[in-house]
This record gives structure tokens, C-alpha cells and sequence, in this order.
């Protein structure tokens, strides 16, 4: 069974809204480091998701929640299978000190 700490790593936050709150962060730090890594700017990750890039700039600064048609969106701009993105976003979470 997965326990708190392996989930969300160590330094994570335990109130509900601070944790949604550095979920939605660290999902948006994920997402533009994959997206540096492909060398994509925002607006031509947004034009491969199908979002405008104002919005990929709104999730990458972890304003908001995206949904999951958004992340699903994001996988297929990124070119990766969304297992892949999701194990990112675990592996950030594990690691990120807030």
C-alpha cells in the first residue's frame, strides 16, 4: 500500500488546498521541463495539444488545476504516452523539496 510520504514525497503539504495547490506546481514544472527538453516553445506545445499557449503558460506556472483531458491533451503535444507523463509527475512529486 502506498503511504502518504511515497506519494507525495516527504515535504509535501498535508492540508488539502496546500496540497492541491503544490500538486498543480509541480505538474506545471514538470510539464516545462519535458516541454525544454523537446525544445517546444509554449505556443508550438499549444498548437500540438490543441490549447492555446497563454494556457500551456497557466499550467506551467501551476495556476490552477488542469483537467484530464488537458493532461491527456498534453501527453499527445509532448509526443509521449500518458503512463509516461504520469510517471514523471510521480517522480517529481517524490523529489521536490517545497
Amino acid at each position: 500500500m502506498t503511504n502518504f510520504n511515497t506519494l507525495c514525497g516527504p515535504h509535501a503539504p498535508h492540508d488539502p488546498e496546500d496540497l492541491a495547490r503544490y500538486v498543480a506546481v509541480v505538474i506545471g514544472r514538470t510539464i516545462r521541463c519535458l516541454r525544454a527538453r523537446r525544445g517546444l516553445s509554449q505556443e508550438e506545445l499549444g498548437f500540438r495539444a490543441g490549447l492555446h499557449r497563454n494556457f500551456v503558460g497557466h499550467v506551467e506556472r501551476g495556476e490552477g488545476n488542469p483537467t484530464t483531458r488537458v493532461l491527456v491533451r498534453l501527453a499527445v503535444g509532448l509526443g509521449m504516452p500518458l503512463e509516461d507523463l504520469a510517471a514523471e509527475f510521480r517522480r517529481a512529486l517524490a523529489e521536490t523539496a517545497f
